[in-house]
């Protein structure tokens, strides 16, 4: 690529982060670090029941946990299965597996991508408006990171 399709590239980009941040900027002025930042900002966790009903039908994407330059999405089936891809600059690969809302209030996992490797766990999730966080554990210090949900 020559030095100005670079630059061109580059502002391209740069346009459509501000247009998207444009259309978000009524929902929310900062998106909230912390579960306490979320919580303080009138975010409400979400119970088991509510992720199995948010999820069953949903295709949830966004970076993955630890990872930001890997991004996910995911669509989330009424009979606890799910599939999608994730992907980066190295490529990209399949996923499936299973998911469920828990009785502790927690969606958990248990999904492979196409090579066999496990990505399991339980998180805790969040909304805020009509916007959906993720974070490892539900104490306020905790990271979150947000999803986007289509249906």
């Amino acid at each position: 690529m020559n030095p100005e399709g670079g630059t061109m590239a580059k502002a391209l980009i740069a346009a459509v982060v501000l247009a998207l941040a444009g259309a978000n900027a009524a929902a929310a002025t900062q998106s909230p670090a912390t579960v306490g930042e979320l919580l303080d900002s009138g975010g409400k966790q979400l119970t088991g029941g509510e992720i199995t009903k948010l999820f069953a039908g949903a295709t949830i994407g966004g970076p993955a946990l630890g990872q930001p330059d890997v991004k996910f999405q995911v669509k989330y089936l009424t009979n606890g299965t799910a599939g999608g891809e994730g992907s980066s600059a190295g490529g990209s690969t399949k996923l499936s597996g299973t998911w469920a809302g828990n009785q502790n209030n927690q969606y958990c996992q248990d999904l492979h991508t196409e090579q066999g490797m496990p990505i399991q766990g339980c998180f805790y999730y969040f909304t805020m408006g009509n916007r959906l966080f993720m974070a490892q554990t539900n104490g306020r210090s905790a990271p979150v990171l947000e999803r986007q949900v289509t249906r």
